[in-house]
């Protein structure tokens, strides 16, 4: 029944230590709550959907995968906002051409990513570094390596070949996937 500040129940977990405290009632309303040391900061999550301690960190992760997404299709790459699309069928038809984009670009950079792994950055604060992360996303690497390609087709054609076969493979194995799933 006390009031307690979100931070001061995570202050003692060690670096990449969590914590789920169950049913918490905030404002009123029955919440989950978890949280988590990360390098800088907490991460906090309070969400009404009651699961096992160990499969919120892992909804959260997924749901996580489909926020970059988003900012890649609306900010970091596709710039849909820029469209100004009103009409639903159109905007369904840009979503679907996207998602094929996204898919792509994500493919490809993946596997660029383990011929030559993207350059990490190192993250300082007060001339102490404290965390590495990569230049650029797996998507952005993908994306930059066929807007390469695809700019400069005519001279590319072999390399242009070679993604299209990549992102090939990958259809099959997802067609495959599906077959298993279904029978």
């Amino acid at each position: 029944g006390k009031d307690i500040a979100i931070k001061a129940l995570f202050q003692d977990l060690k670096l990449g230590e969590y914590h789920y405290f169950g049913t918490v009632k905030i404002y009123g309303m029955n919440l989950h709550l978890t949280g988590s040391r990360m390098q800088d900061d907490y991460l906090i999550i309070i969400s009404n959907y009651e699961a096992p301690k160990d499969e919120i960190l892992l909804t959260y992760s997924k749901r996580w995968e489909i926020e970059t997404m988003f900012k890649a299709l609306k900010s970091q790459g596709f710039n849909l906002e820029d469209t100004h699309l009103t009409k639903k069928d159109r905007i369904e038809k840009l979503l679907a051409l996207m998602a094929i984009a996204f898919v792509w670009s994500y493919i490809t950079g993946e596997y660029f990513e383990k011929i030559e792994p993207i350059k990490l950055k190192k993250k300082t604060v007060n001339q102490i570094q404290i965390e590495k992360h990569r230049e650029r996303s797996i998507f952005r690497h993908g994306l930059e390596y066929l807007t390469s390609i695809l700019n400069n087709i005519h001279h590319k054609m072999e390399e242009f070949l070679d993604v299209l076969l990549l992102f090939g493979m990958f259809l099959n194995r997802v067609k495959l996937k599906m077959r298993e799933t279904i029978s």
